[in-house]
């Protein structure tokens, strides 16, 4: 099959081949990092650790497939077949994140949607906690 005439059942199945691979690596997901998570964060948001490799991955393919990140994690011809096939699917638009969105994404590799929401908002927080995100209303320190 050429590289330019790949079906999009068969792009599905090269991400999903890539997704088994990836979540199988050795990772130490303890920590204070985007992809780690605090005693606390265990407390609030009841990941299990056992959902960590599965969760993590599927955010990693869901920055990818909305071009937040480059870390080529598929092929360029799959990548442009999964991006159009989820802007059809799930109304998933380049750049532009929803945790509904991310919830049907990772729903595809069998994460529940309690555990892919938890994990959208858990990151979220991370990220407004090192100023990557803010809310330009933030009341936070008025109280």
């Amino acid at each position: 099959m050429s590289e330019n005439k790949i079906s999009t059942e068969r792009a599905w199945q090269a991400l999903h081949e890539a997704y088994r691979r990836d979540v199988k690596r050795k990772v130490n997901y303890e920590g204070t990092d985007w992809c780690e998570i605090t005693p606390e964060e265990k407390k609030v948001f009841h990941i299990a650790d056992i959902s960590m490799p599965w969760v993590v991955t599927a955010y990693r393919y869901y920055e990818e497939i909305l071009d937040l990140t480059d870390t080529d994690l598929l092929p360029p011809h799959v990548l442009a077949l999964i991006r159009k096939d989820v802007a059809e699917r799930f109304g998933m638009e380049p750049r532009m994140m929803c945790h509904t969105q991310f919830e049907n994404f990772a729903k595809i590799f069998g994460i529940s949607r309690r555990t892919a929401h938890a994990w959208f908002i858990k990151h979220e927080f991370w990220c407004v906690r090192r100023g990557i995100q803010g809310y330009d209303d933030d009341d936070e320190f008025l109280y």
